[in-house]
C-alpha cells in the first residue's frame, strides 16, 4: 500500500510539474505574441496617419488649383 501511495504521489507531483511547466510555456508564448500585436498595431498606425496625411495634403492641393482657376476665370470674365 505504501508503494502504491508513493507512486500515486510521484506520479501526481510530476505531472503537477508538467503542468506548471506547461502553464509558464503558455504564459511567455501569449505575452511574446502579444507584443507582437502592440508592434504590429504600433506600425499599422504609423502607415495609416502617413495614408490619412497624404489624402489631407492631396485634398487641399486640389481645392488650391480649383481656387486658383475659378480666380482666373473670375479675372477673365472682369
Amino acid at each position: 500500500m505504501k508503494e502504491l501511495k508513493d507512486a500515486l504521489s510521484n506520479t501526481i507531483l510530476t505531472n503537477f510539474t508538467a503542468l506548471d511547466d506547461r502553464v509558464d510555456q503558455f504564459s511567455e508564448l501569449v505575452d511574446s505574441n502579444l507584443e507582437t500585436l502592440r508592434r504590429a498595431i504600433a506600425d499599422n498606425r504609423e502607415v495609416f496617419v502617413s495614408i490619412v496625411n497624404k489624402q489631407a495634403d492631396e485634398g487641399r492641393n486640389t481645392h488650391d488649383n480649383l481656387v486658383e482657376d475659378l480666380e482666373k476665370v473670375i479675372d477673365e470674365v472682369f
